[in-house]
């Protein structure tokens, strides 16, 4: 199941930043570490990247905390 999806923020053209990451995260039960994982991503330097996060069945408040985050 897709969890969610997160898209850095476009800033002025750089040369460096051409290409886009994408980055895939498969996850389940993460509650204890997925926040910190996303806070990561986004506090990167490097701002052309999409996170795709699949939820693999968890049953504790993983989704909630990636939907917290796609909103």
């Amino acid at each position: 199941m897709l969890s969610g999806m997160l898209s850095g923020m476009t800033v002025a053209p750089d040369p460096k930043m051409d290409t886009k990451v994408n980055i895939l995260l498969s996850v389940r039960d993460g509650a204890d570490y997925v926040d910190a994982l996303i806070a990561s991503v986004r506090d990167q330097d490097y701002t052309n990247w999409s996170l795709l996060i699949a939820n693999d069945g968890s049953v504790d408040a993983t989704e909630r905390i990636v939907a917290h985050h796609a909103a």
